[in-house]
């Protein structure tokens, strides 16, 4: 955010000068005011290019070209050469996107910006370099606390009070049809809530997979975690809030040994899954699957699903490095998995419903 630029700036010069603050100030408050008119990918590809930086593709190259005039207006001397401005970019990015979620109310497109940042930090590790580990750390505090006041929010219940209708004349007709529409849409809304709460209830009290026709705990523990975080993912209201994640990890580990819930290698993992997990991941044509083969960083397992289910196969790793920042060497739990998985799905329920 504003707030942080001189900080942030030290991912490029560990000692910013006041001008080159100034300058990225300046753009980063009118990148604000221009970010709603921008291409409606534009907030991931922020959120990709902020966690991983920019890698040229062509989902991510407007968005750039956006940060880069913006910037070379304040700043001249800021090199043209891609090559040599990815901190750059990324820096006033991330300062973009930092006073983004910082400024917003609980709506909108700062939710999907901060429900696709989470979603790509949630499966890589920090980076040891420490200004750059201290900013995406910033930027994950600001997006989650975004998350979870959007979360709470949407689970306000309404107290509906006593209608009264009194007509005498068409304009008090009117009114009394507003007000009756009102409460029905706040009667559904409760409903909803309702919904929520006991879908979770018995996900929690039986741990049954309705897909597979099995509990959980009689799955393979990756194969759970599949079926787990998309059971979840039909019964919550996006935004998730926390909670939901622990409630799926504990059904993924549920009755189960510790050393099958330990970290072991991704690939090892997928090594399980079958083509009812290919397709239940990343069904063909699906938002989802196009949202992942623009944004992987955001959307891994949805991209890797792609993959496996395009190829009968695990993906190629080294492919998948490049693409999603995930290694098949990577130790993951089960119960990760299912998290990341989680938040991907949230993600795309966000994204259906800001942007269509």
């Amino acid at each position: 955010m504003i707030s942080k630029t001189f900080e942030w700036y030290r991912i490029v010069s560990p000692t910013p000068s006041s001008q080159a603050v100034e300058a990225r100030t300046k753009a980063a408050e009118e990148l604000i005011g221009e970010i709603s008119a921008q291409d409606k990918d534009a907030v991931f590809a922020l959120a990709q290019g902020v966690a991983c930086e920019f890698n040229g593709s062509s989902s991510q190259a407007a968005t750039f070209e956006w940060l880069l005039r913006k910037l070379k207006l304040k700043d001249p001397a800021v090199s043209e050469d891609r090559s040599e401005n990815q901190l750059e970019v990324r820096c006033i990015a991330a300062v973009t996107l930092g006073e983004l979620l910082f400024r917003s109310e609980p709506e909108g497109l700062a939710v999907l910006a901060a429900s696709g940042f989470v979603s790509a930090m949630t499966s890589r590790p920090l980076p040891k370099e420490r200004y750059l580990r201290a900013m995406l750390e910033e930027l994950s505090r600001l997006a989650i606390d975004l998350i979870e006041r959007t979360a709470e929010a949407r689970r306000k219940r309404s107290t509906l009070s006593q209608l009264k209708v009194t007509v005498a004349d068409f304009p008090s007709a009117q009114q009394a049809i507003q007000r009756l529409q009102n409460q029905i849409i706040e009667l559904e809304q409760n409903a909803a809530m309702d919904r929520e709460e006991i879908s979770l209830f018995w996900f929690m009290a039986t741990g049954f997979s309705t897909k597979k026709a099995q509990l959980y705990s009689s799955l393979p523990v990756s194969v759970a975690a599949v079926h787990a975080a998309l059971d979840v993912d039909r019964c919550v209201i996006a935004p998730a809030p926390l909670n939901c994640f622990e409630i799926l990890a504990s059904i993924v580990d549920s009755k189960r040994n510790p050393e099958e819930c330990g970290a072991i290698a991704l690939k090892d993992q997928l090594a399980h899954w079958s083509a009812d997990e290919w397709q239940a991941v990343s069904d063909s044509d699906s938002m989802d699957a196009q949202l992942a083969l623009k944004f992987p960083v955001v959307f891994p397992l949805t991209w890797i699903g792609n993959r496996m289910r395009e190829a009968q196969s695990q993906p190629n790793w080294t492919e998948c490095k490049k693409m999603t920042h995930l290694r098949g060497e990577a130790k993951l739990s089960a119960s990760a998995i299912a998290r990341q998985l989680l938040s991907e799905k949230i993600t795309v329920s966000i994204a259906r419903e800001t942007i269509g």
